[in-house]
């Protein structure tokens, strides 16, 4: 999987169809909802006239951590790295605000004056335990960090999880009114790929977490309730992983398609349009007309006729208009 995505346009291809299905299940699993289709309009229109703010800004925030991590150079798991992605994974909650203090939100982030929301010793234990374990064993040694992360995340859930309940009727829902559970349930999934380069040899991809750590949780609950060691849980932990793998390769492949089917139509036309829309569309996941008229240069006309090719094509899906008209929706990125 890292061989194929060295290529750097298809790692960043791939790196945003993970980015988007991981946002829309870490806050599903927190009892908002998300889907991809409203994230992407969420994005188009800046955020500000979503019905859904206040589901959609969560997964705009993991979603943007998740892109910041997978584009990165500075690899390095570190607890600073932890500290980071737990600020920015949920900067847009405001929990951390005074009341007082709300109306200067954006200045206070333009300014970098966020504090972590999570106790930075909390991120000092979790991150002594991890280096007690072996750097070279592997996917093992990444399933066993993963445990530990898990371990700190349902602490943090405050006994939310009904254990009453048969684990075939369990599902994970952080408490919305829980705000460290939901932060920790964001960092876990934004650092596994951190923690699988770690212990696999600096081998970085943008593997998601998903439903297969959302299915697993309520079992590897009773685990860490019964303050089992790693050992016994690597057959859920390892699966997590190896389903996040399975899925990458799935995404990889539909990307692949979809990439290679709109170059194609780039091609058959005249000039470098199509493909300049193409570039964008595929690092954004959405397009207008005011985008491509910007973009390419072109006229509003000779913009909505490439729009119509690719409509065509199956490529893109319309979505709703706006202030900027309308916008258009990579479509793959709502089939996945």
């Amino acid at each position: 999987m890292a061989e194929r995505l060295r290529d750097r346009a298809r790692h960043a291809h791939v790196s945003l169809a993970s980015s988007l299905i991981e946002s829309c299940d870490a806050v599903t699993a927190e009892g908002r909802g998300a889907t991809p289709r409203r994230l992407l309009q969420f994005t188009a229109h800046g955020g500000e006239t979503s019905a859904h703010f206040e589901n959609l800004s969560g997964a705009m925030d993991v979603f943007e951590t998740l892109q910041s991590r997978h584009n990165s150079s500075q690899r390095s798991f570190t607890a600073e790295l932890i500290t980071k992605v737990a600020t920015r994974s949920s900067i847009r909650s405001r929990n951390w605000l005074e009341p007082d203090d709300i109306p200067q939100w954006r200045t206070i982030v333009a300014d970098r004056q966020v504090p972590c929301p999570v106790a930075e010793d909390m991120i000092e234990g979790l991150y002594s335990r991890i280096l007690n374990i072996p750097t070279n064993s592997g996917l093992i040694g990444a399933a066993d960090a993963l445990y530990i992360v898990l371990n700190v995340m349902s602490s943090a859930r405050l006994g939310s999880l009904d254990l009453s309940i048969t684990t075939a009727e369990q599902n994970l829902h952080v408490e919305v009114d829980d705000p460290q559970a939901a932060y920790w349930n964001r960092i876990c999934r934004i650092i596994i790929s951190d923690i699988i380069g770690h212990f696999c040899q600096g081998i970085h991809v943008p593997i998601i977490s998903g439903v297969a750590l959302t299915q697993r949780m309520p079992k590897l609950t009773e685990l860490l309730h019964k303050h089992l060691p790693a050992r016994i849980a690597r057959p859920l932990t390892i699966g997590i992983l190896a389903d996040g793998i399975e899925k990458l390769a799935h995404i990889d492949q539909q990307m692949k398609q979809v990439w290679d089917r709109a170059a194609l139509l780039a091609n058959e036309g005249r000039g470098t349009s199509l493909e300049k829309i193409n570039k964008r569309l595929f690092q954004t996941g959405s397009i207008c007309v005011s985008d491509i008229v910007r973009e390419c240069d072109i006229t509003p006309q000779a913009a909505h006729y490439q729009i119509k090719r690719l409509l065509k094509a199956g490529i893109l899906s319309r979505g709703p208009r706006g202030r900027a008209g309308g916008h258009y929706f990579l479509d793959v990125l709502l089939q996945i």
